[in-house]
């Protein structure tokens, strides 16, 4: 896959957005390597959203990293747009999901599913 897909914003992962931006920055500009901005980001989504699976909405809006950031909560795959923003935002490629039966996934379970 071409790197540069992996780092450019799309309609839900909105990388340029100055929310996400903002957001990115305050969780992880200050550390050093690519590993510890992503991990603190993956902290940061997981620990600061509340997780919430019985508000989704699967528009396009509802979909958005900066709606995900507005309410303050998410479900499992809003929160990995949020988190691939943030990600992208830092320059450090991120997949949003895959569907939980894609064969290069090696797992059966559902926990494949948002990373």
């Amino acid at each position: 896959m071409n790197s540069d897909v992996l780092i450019s914003p799309t309609t839900t992962i909105e990388s340029t957005h100055p929310a996400v931006i903002d957001f990115a920055v305050r969780h992880a500009a200050d550390l050093t390597s690519e590993a510890e901005r992503a991990v603190s980001l993956f902290y940061a989504v997981r620990d600061g959203f509340r997780y919430d699976p019985y508000q989704i909405d699967l528009s396009i809006e509802g979909m958005k990293a900066t709606t995900t950031l507005r309410h303050g909560y998410g479900w499992c795959v809003s929160k990995a747009v949020l988190l691939a923003a943030a990600c992208r935002a830092l320059q450090i490629p991120a997949f949003r999901f895959r569907r939980c039966e894609e064969p290069s996934i090696n797992r059966t379970d559902a926990s494949a599913h948002a990373y």
